[in-house]
């Protein structure tokens, strides 16, 4: 497996590729979704490459950028087991010398994370539309977990005609159904055994709601089963449904909606998501 530190030894070695490349983005502190991510690049690619980079410009500034965990030795042992072809690992200077030119979108992050983490989607632009020019992969992959994130990108691909295949890959979750985050390491043994909440109101969605169904009866008994009494650490940043495919508001549950979570649990904000019907 090639570790490159700098774009031009990455150049050189791409420009020696000529078969497909898959890329996953990552900040590193990889688990087994990072994981499976990786192994289903190596399915459809003759080259997989992985980029760690906890991007700054994506972190408000009262968020976790500097306590971010950086596992940078494990997280090449664990690629060094998935078949992963290469490595890039940029620094801030590299990615950000005294930059004047962002990406950023219109509409699609005026809600959900993009209206509670105002400018996190201009940094998520900006780094990817950069790894993307540098990678130049033929396929790029990201989890559902963050469906809101891969939306956004997907837009910016078509937009900007980047030539690449975006592929969106399922959640990976814990046996009782927490989405695997690196940020589940934060929690402490109270806050975990509770962070469930998130599965257990996209499950019940799933089981009680309907075609037809008024969503503001979908908030209601959302309300009544899990956020009354919800333990004093806990807060609810938004529980929200929304149309899938553009995060427009609804007045009916419809087959493109989909259910958006982000609750706090202690100072860790963890988020999830799931397709209702």
């Amino acid at each position: 497996m090639h570790i490159f530190k700098d774009v031009k030894s990455y150049s050189k070695w791409r420009e020696s590729i000529d078969t497909s490349v898959g890329f996953v983005p990552t900040m590193g502190c990889l688990h087994a979704g990072h994981s499976f991510l990786v192994q289903n690049s190596v399915k459809e690619n003759e080259n997989t490459v992985v980029s760690i980079f906890v991007n700054p410009t994506q972190f408000g500034p009262n968020e976790d950028f500097e306590k971010y965990p950086r596992t940078i030795d494990d997280d090449i042992r664990l690629l060094e087991e998935t078949g992963c072809s290469a490595v890039f690992l940029p620094y801030n200077k590299m990615m950000y010398d005294n930059p004047k030119v962002f990406v950023d979108v219109d509409e699609l992050d005026e809600m959900l994370c993009g209206e509670k983490r105002p400018g996190h989607f201009k940094g998520v632009l900006t780094v990817v539309a950069k790894l993307f020019n540098i990678i130049r992969p033929t396929r790029a992959y990201f989890g559902e977990k963050d469906y809101q994130q891969f939306v956004i990108i997907n837009k910016m691909v078509k937009d900007l005609f980047f030539e690449l295949e975006m592929r969106m890959i399922p959640i990976v979750r814990e046996k009782d159904g927490l989405a695997l985050s690196s940020r589940n390491r934060y929690l402490c043994e109270e806050h975990r055994k509770h962070a469930v909440i998130l599965s257990e109101i996209i499950r019940f969605a799933q089981e009680n709601c309907f075609e037809g169904m008024k969503i503001t009866e979908a908030y209601k008994m959302i309300r009544n089963k899990f956020l009354e009494n919800i333990p004093d650490f806990m807060k609810v940043d938004y529980v929200d449904i929304r149309n899938g495919n553009d995060f427009r508001f609804e007045d009916n549950i419809t087959r493109d909606s989909r259910i958006f979570l982000a609750i706090y649990c202690g100072e860790t904000r963890l988020i999830d998501n799931g397709k209702i019907l």
